[in-house]
C-alpha cells in the first residue's frame, strides 16, 4: 500500500475513533443528568429558586469576572519569567475567548490551545508560552488541593464527616509522597534535570527547558501561587453567597471547599461533555454529606453553570469581534 494511502486510512480510523469517543461522552453526559434529574423535588428547588435575588447573582457574576482577573495576572506573570511581555487587557480578552471555547465550541483547541495560540508566536520564546499555560494551570490545581486539603482537615474535626476523612488521609499521603520524592531529587546530581530533558522528545524538551526560568525567580512563582491561592478562597465565597442565597443559612467554607475540589476533580475524568452531570452530580452529593439538601444543592450548581456560561458568552463577543488580524508577534503593550 502506498504510503500516502496508509497515511489516509489512519487518519480515518482515527477520525473514527474521535467520533465514537465524542458520541460515548455524549450517551454518558445525558445519562447523568437523567439520573440527577429524575431525583429533584421540583416544588422544593422552585421554592428555592424564588429566593434568589436578582441583584445577588448580578454581584457573584462580578466576582467571577473578578476572578478571570486574577487568573489573567498570574498568566501575565508567568509570561514575564520567559521575557515574554503582553497587556493586561489582551490577555484578559484572551482568557474569557479561550472560556467561551471551553463551553460553546465543539473544538479540539480548547481553551488552552487557544491562549497558546495566541501567544506563542512572541519572538522570545515558544516554549515559555505554552509552559506558561501550563504552568498556571498547575499552580491553579495545587491551590485547589490545598484549599480542599485544609477543609477536609477542619471538617473532620468539626463534624466527623467521613468524605472529609477520606479526603484528609488522601491529603496526607500524597503530601508524604511529595516530600520523599522532594528528598531523592535533592539527593540526586544536580546535573539530573538536564540528563532527564536530553533524553526526551524534541518538543517537549523545548516546554521541559523553560521550567528552569521558574528556578531562577522563585518570588515570582511564590506570587503566583498565591494568587492560586486568592482565586480558590474568594471563588469559595461566591459559592457561599449563593448558597444563602437558596437555602437561607449558612454552610461552612470548609465544607464548600471539599464539596467544589472533589467535585472539580471528578469533573476531570474524561467520561462527559465538559464535566456535565459529573460535576454536578458530585457536587450534590458532597454536599448532601453536610446535610444540605439535595435541592438546594442542584440549584446551586445550576445558577453557578448558568453563570458560567454567562461569563463565557462574554468571551464569544470577544471572540465573533475580534479583528482578523495576525496575533501580536512582539513584546507589545496592545
Amino acid at each position: 500500500m502506498p504510503r500516502n494511502e496508509e497515511h489516509h486510512g489512519m487518519s480515518q480510523r482515527s477520525l473514527l475513533k474521535g467520533r465514537l469517543a465524542f458520541a460515548g461522552k455524549i450517551l454518558v453526559t445525558i445519562a447523568f443528568c437523567v439520573f440527577i434529574y429524575s431525583n429533584v423535588d421540583w416544588p422544593a428547588a422552585w421554592r428555592a429558586v424564588q429566593t434568589v435575588r436578582p441583584e445577588m447573582l448580578v454581584v457573584v457574576f462580578a466576582g467571577m469576572l473578578m476572578n478571570v482577573a486574577v487568573s489573567t495576572w498570574k498568566w501575565k506573570l508567568l509570561l514575564s519569567i520567559h521575557s515574554i511581555f503582553y497587556s493586561f487587557s489582551s490577555l484578559y480578552r484572551y482568557y474569557l475567548i479561550g472560556s467561551f471555547f471551553n463551553n460553546f465550541l465543539p473544538s479540539t483547541i480548547g481553551g488552552d490551545g487557544y491562549r497558546i495560540y495566541k501567544t506563542v508566536r512572541n519572538p522570545v520564546s515558544q516554549s515559555g508560552a505554552v509552559g506558561a499555560v501550563f504552568m498556571e494551570r498547575i499552580t491553579g490545581l495545587l491551590a485547589l488541593l490545598i484549599t480542599g486539603w485544609i477543609g477536609a482537615v477542619v471538617s473532620f474535626f468539626c463534624t466527623g464527616n467521613e468524605v472529609a476523612r477520606l479526603m484528609m488521609l488522601w491529603g496526607a499521603g500524597i503530601t508524604l509522597f511529595a516530600l520523599i520524592c522532594l528528598t531523592v531529587f535533592r539527593k540526586m546530581p544536580t546535573d539530573w534535570l538536564g540528563w532527564f530533558i536530553a533524553r526526551v522528545p524534541e518538543k517537549i524538551r523545548l516546554v521541559l527547558s523553560c521550567f528552569r526560568d521558574y528556578g531562577r525567580y522563585p518570588g515570582g512563582l511564590a506570587l503566583v501561587l498565591l494568587l492560586s491561592l486568592f482565586f480558590q478562597f474568594f471563588l469559595l465565597v461566591l459559592y457561599l453567597l449563593l448558597f444563602n442565597e437558596v437555602a437561607g443559612h449558612p454552610v461552612s467554607i470548609f465544607a464548600m471547599a471539599v464539596a467544589v475540589c472533589v467535585s472539580t476533580l471528578v469533573s476531570l475524568l474524561p467520561v462527559s461533555i465538559n464535566g456535565l452531570g459529573l460535576l454536578d452530580g458530585s457536587f450534590i452529593y458532597l454536599l448532601s454529606t453536610f446535610h444540605v439538601s439535595y435541592e438546594n444543592g442542584l440549584i446551586v450548581m445550576l445558577l453557578i453553570r448558568l453563570l458560567t456560561y454567562v461569563q463565557s458568552l462574554v468571551g464569544g463577543i470577544f471572540y465573533f469581534f475580534e479583528k482578523k488580524s495576525r496575533p501580536p508577534t512582539g513584546n507589545q503593550v496592545s
